[in-house]
């Protein structure tokens, strides 16, 4: 099971990494919830931010359940990789 879970999220990484975030969301939702761990919210978010998808991270971050410092991390980046001069709006994100 651990390699069919792990074969996963490297296809989501590799999706993003290639600016192919659609296809990291898409196959990031087909995983069953109780296989998704930190590290696969942190690879779709990473997707979405290589790709300029502000939006459908946020859809992805508020889905998540356990939102750990690295994960929030990871979406505070998404917002300032896709509207850097707009940070200010986010603020109030940080603070959850």
């Amino acid at each position: 099971m651990f390699f069919f879970h792990s074969h996963f999220f490297v296809e989501v990484n590799a999706f993003g990494l290639n600016g192919r975030g659609s296809e990291a969301i898409d196959l990031y939702q087909q995983i069953s919830n109780d296989l998704r761990d930190e590290v696969s919210h942190i690879c779709v978010l990473n997707a979405c931010s290589h790709s300029g998808l502000l939006d459908q991270g946020r859809s992805v971050f508020d889905e998540i359940k356990i939102k750990t410092e690295r994960i929030t991390t990871t979406m505070v980046c998404l917002f300032t990789y896709c509207d850097p001069f707009s940070f200010t709006k986010y603020e109030h994100f940080i603070l959850i």
